[in-house]
């Protein structure tokens, strides 16, 4: 009878060894989950440029580029104009416009005035052409963005500072 008890309980560890070892290998192989299909993340691209904050920063730096040197070239012009009041009361009585302007050019004040205004004015044009040539680069680039995203290439950003 211990012969029996001992080869029923050998099969019975036998069987639950195996059937320890089998759920084992279908929790490992089969009952996985199934991951989700990785797509590929598509590049972010803003497609208003006025949701850019560098390019908004940019053009208010230009603009206050701009102001400077308007405002510089207003400052000038009003010392040249009490430069061209002084120099005319300098004048004769019946002197005519060519003789205020032939007195100006000889008139060292206003020939430095002259020269500030210049500087001021390729200041403000520098700035100008500055504007220009940034809009029209982020306006090519918000095109080409709007294109691809469209064309599934690119992902519309979301914008950075609220609309």
């Amino acid at each position: 009878m211990r012969g029996r008890l001992r080869r029923r309980s050998m099969l019975f560890r036998c069987f639950l060894l195996s059937t320890v070892i089998v759920s084992i290998c279908a929790v490992n192989s089969g009952c996985k989950r199934r991951g989700q299909p990785v797509e590929p993340e598509l590049p972010q691209v803003i497609t208003n440029r006025m949701h850019d904050a560098a390019y908004v920063r940019s053009l208010q730096e230009n603009s206050m580029r701009q102001m400077a040197a308007a405002h510089k070239r207003e400052s000038v012009a009003e010392r040249q104009k009490a430069c061209a009041e002084r120099v005319k009361t300098a004048l004769a009585e019946g002197a005519g416009e060519e003789d205020l302007q032939a007195a100006l050019l000889k008139d060292a004040e206003w020939m430095e005035l002259e020269a500030e205004a210049r500087e001021a004015a390729d200041a403000m044009q520098k700035a100008r052409e500055d504007a220009k040539t940034l809009i029209r680069a982020r306006m090519d680039a918000e095109a080409r963005a709007v294109k691809d995203v469209q064309g599934g290439k690119a992902a519309a950003a979301r914008p950075d500072r609220p609309q």
